[in-house]
């Protein structure tokens, strides 16, 4: 496949972000499996945030894929009131990936109650439905090719969602990892810790990449941009770590006393 000269990063982007989609991938493989094995609400609301976490990736290599492939210029040259127009810019300027991301996050608020048994809090509750309704609209709707202003704000939303989402599901781990003694769960509660923390960096790498564009006339995929897609990696090796690991232990130490038994 040609690349045009001043797409080179694109396309390196593209390659590293192929790698990632084959290891996010694995991951969703092996939370379905489990989910087959063992049909929880728990590892349902896993898999449901971990889905729609793929698809950001997946959007996210799409805009580069159809900014290689030179389709791009086809959808800017059609009638901006066509849809195929609005639906191919809400997937090159990452606006399929903030929304699916957003819905994620608040999946795994739900989860970080089932999991830490917290009482809901419905304030908290309608906090995190405001902010992600705004950011959404603004997803969907503050668009303008070239306007890297909009794309920071846009990151820096979605990141206060994930700090609003993260932070609370990092310290209840860190609790847990605590007042826990067997091994496995102290394992499982600090890689939860990992993951969530992992998540967020994801957002401040990707919004310091956005603020060296827009201050620096940087093309970007600067450090951060690299970086970001680390965290990704971190944050799914964790959630190995933390949930399917851990849980395909506990099964087999469950089989094994089953059969002490009989």
């Amino acid at each position: 496949m040609s690349v045009p000269p001043e797409l080179q990063d694109t396309f390196i982007g593209l390659i590293y972000e192929s790698g990632i989609i084959f290891l996010f991938l694995i991951l969703l493989v092996l939370i379905i499996i489990h989910y087959n094995k063992k049909k929880t609400l728990n590892t349902f609301l896993l898999l449901a945030s971990f889905t729609f976490m793929f698809l950001a990736i997946v959007f996210s290599w799409l805009s580069k894929f159809l900014l290689i492939r030179e389709i791009v210029p086809e959808f800017v040259d059609m009638d901006p009131n066509m849809p195929i127009f609005w639906i191919s810019a809400l997937i090159v300027q990452f606006r399929i990936s903030f929304v699916v991301i957003v819905i994620a996050s608040d999946i795994t608020h739900i989860l970080k109650v089932k999991i830490f048994d917290d009482t809901p809090n419905k304030v908290e509750r309608w906090i995190l439905i405001i902010l992600s309704l705004f950011t959404i609209i603004f997803a969907v709707t503050a668009m303008e090719q070239g306007n890297v202003l909009l794309d920071v704000l846009a990151f820096l939303f979605v990141l206060i969602i994930m700090c609003y989402v993260y932070i609370p599901f990092v310290a209840a781990s860190l609790k847990m990892y605590r007042i826990m003694k067997e091994p496995h769960y102290k394992r499982a509660s600090l890689s939860l810790a990992i993951l969530g923390l992992s998540f967020i960096m994801v957002f401040i790498g990707f919004l310091a990449d956005r603020l060296m564009i827009l201050l620096t006339d940087s093309l970007g995929y600067t450090p951060f941009y690299f970086a970001a897609w680390g965290f990704v990696i971190v944050g799914t090796f964790a959630a190995y770590m933390g949930y399917i690991r851990t849980s395909r232990q506990k099964s087999l130490k469950e089989e094994k006393q089953i059969e002490q038994k009989e």
